[in-house]
């Protein structure tokens, strides 16, 4: 199973389809409507989204002889996907090809960056509202195994308590938030 999301992760109409109901349950239709697409070409991708339990269908409506349902991914927003033993030795190509896309979408990002905002000054960068649309950290800790492990449980918390602390807001962003942290084995 973990092995098949991945695959459907890596699929950009599905991915598309899991950000659209991430806050807000949707029909077929809405979800064709926001992607300008037919809702023929969303059938398959929903069908796969749903065996590996990245969908679920949240309400269904009776409109005459018609079932309509309602598709939410909000349940992946508490269950992050997280990338440890025993799934890393059963999937690694697809963990590594997911991986390699979503650093790439973050290099891709930064470029857009330096393409369009490059050549403004600092004073023209401040008047701008959001100029970055990716960041790049790199920090070094040395901690014990265990203290090690709860930074990484405490930063995935983390980011679920702000997701939620502005869940009602109505304009904002989303953003991918890439955490992986290893053990230099340089020293």
């Amino acid at each position: 199973m973990a092995n098949e999301l991945l695959k459907i992760l890596i699929d950009e109409k599905a991915n598309q389809i899991i950000q659209l109901t991430r806050e807000k349950a949707m029909t077929t239709k809405e979800i064709a409507k926001a992607l300008d697409v037919k809702t023929s070409n969303l059938y398959y991708p929903i069908k796969k989204l749903m065996e590996v339990e990245a969908l679920k269908i949240v309400e269904e409506r009776q409109i005459k002889n018609m079932t309509e349902y309602y598709y939410s991914s909000e349940h992946l927003n508490k269950s992050p996907i997280n990338f440890d033993f025993p799934s890393i030795k059963e999937n690694f190509d697809t963990i590594l090809a997911f991986y390699t896309l979503e650093v790439q979408k973050v290099f891709d990002a930064l470029k857009r960056d330096v393409d369009e905002y490059g050549e403004l000054s600092e004073e023209e960068l401040k008047k701008i509202e959001t100029p970055n649309s990716a960041q790049m950290s790199n920090l070094e800790v040395e901690l014990p195994y265990e203290q090690w492990m709860e930074l990484m449980n405490e930063m995935r918390a983390l980011s679920q308590k702000y997701e939620e602390k502005y869940k009602g807001l109505e304009h904002k962003n989303v953003y991918q938030i890439q955490l992986s942290s290893y053990k230099d084995e340089t020293e």
